[in-house]
């Protein structure tokens, strides 16, 4: 048999994710930007009771989910799609409006699937570096810009480190972008957590979208549920990539669950911002700098070097405690750390002063 290979995937290598021990595993994970803490029994009991009364014997339907999205995030139903978290979105971008030999245009280190995604569909990648202030050095990313581009990504905040950019700024790359035919993607799956919405710049820049994911301030990586919004007739057209449906029964009423007791939600932010802001205090009493918790569940801590971090990560580890090392430069000399409840956060620098000490990095003991 010979097979016609798509030879887009040549250069590209994918694995499949998730090992089951972290199924049922006590240990602490802080490496994925996940909800740390588990919901509590009376609200995954309500879930369950939410779910036994779904229709999973019947295909999906799916308007009443988004009207109920679009009612959260102040738009008009017809200018979202519903997508596979923000990966989904991403791909649904690129496969309806980015021709093979067009490039795109993001921020790095970041989310791993905008490359991949882009070599995916025959386009070119191009990544723009942070200055020594953490931030997106906003004159190379417009110098990168060309009548190529398709998309320039920013997600906002970014990982490991914020980043951030403010409404202004957002404005100002929409009209830069405008000027080349390309479109401004502003990746807010960290919105609830402190950033300012860019959506109702939509209005003003009919080359803009935004994207948001239920994975990140809703703590429901699991349910595979994001979308992406923009102008009603391009939203359209993107959605025309659709499959056979969005997403699945199961997955929207759990979402739709979480939007009608968006209580329980605000409430585990509130909690990871409190941690936060209890993990800085703490990291300072011992000498290590620190970046983030500002915007995003998460935060980058500077331990000075690579070897440094293969230590760190290693002692954690070895506790049931899981962080995320391994970037790549000027980056490689940190971690990130998931943002948590005060409980957790205290778990995690408890080990982690000890764990720095041992290892002669941190300025006390």
């Amino acid at each position: 048999m010979k097979y016609h290979f798509n030879e887009n995937l040549r250069s590209i290598t994918r694995v499949r994710a998730g090992t089951p021990e972290r199924l049922t595993s006590s240990a602490l994970f802080l490496d994925r930007n996940e909800r740390a803490a588990p919901y509590p029994p009376e609200v995954l009991d309500a879930l369950a009771a939410r779910l036994a009364r779904s229709r999973p014997n019947q295909y999906p339907e799916l308007q009443p989910f988004y009207d109920k999205v679009a009612a959260w995030a102040g738009l008009a139903p017809n200018q979202l799609f519903i997508t596979d978290g923000v990966s989904g979105a991403i791909k649904a971008l690129l496969e309806a409006l980015a021709p093979s030999g067009a490039n795109i245009v993001f921020p790095s280190p970041t989310f791993a699937l905008y490359p991949v995604y882009a070599r995916m569909f025959g386009i070119e990648p191009r990544a723009i570096g942070y200055d020594d202030e953490f931030q997106v050095n906003i004159n190379a990313l417009e110098a990168t810009v060309d009548d190529d581009t398709a998309f320039v990504f920013i997600p906002n905040p970014n990982v490991p480190i914020e980043g951030y950019l403010p409404l202004e700024t957002i404005s100002r790359l929409a009209v830069h972008c405008a000027r080349f035919n390309a479109a401004l993607v502003v990746d807010e799956v960290y919105y609830l957590f402190g950033g300012e919405t860019a959506k109702d710049l939509i209005e003003d820049h009919s080359n803009l979208f935004i994207m948001r994911s239920f994975s990140k301030g809703f703590g429901l990586p699991g349910v595979r549920v994001g979308f992406v919004a923009g102008p009603a007739d391009i939203i359209e057209f993107v959605a025309r990539t659709r499959t056979g449906y969005e997403t699945s029964t199961l997955s929207a009423e759990a979402v739709s669950f979480f939007l009608e007791n968006i209580n329980v939600i605000n409430s585990y932010v509130e909690q990871v911002k409190e941690g936060l802001e209890q993990l800085k205090r703490s990291l300072d009493s011992i000498g290590i700098l620190h970046n983030g918790g500002v915007t995003g569940n998460f935060i980058y801590l500077d331990l000075g070097s690579r070897a440094a971090v293969e230590a760190v990560v290693a002692t954690l580890r070895e506790q049931d405690i899981h962080i995320r090392g391994g970037w790549p430069r000027p980056f490689d000399g940190g971690v990130a750390v998931t943002g948590a409840p005060p409980e957790q956060m205290s778990r995690f620098f408890d080990a982690f002063k000890t764990a720095v000490a041992r290892h002669g990095i941190a300025k006390t003991a």
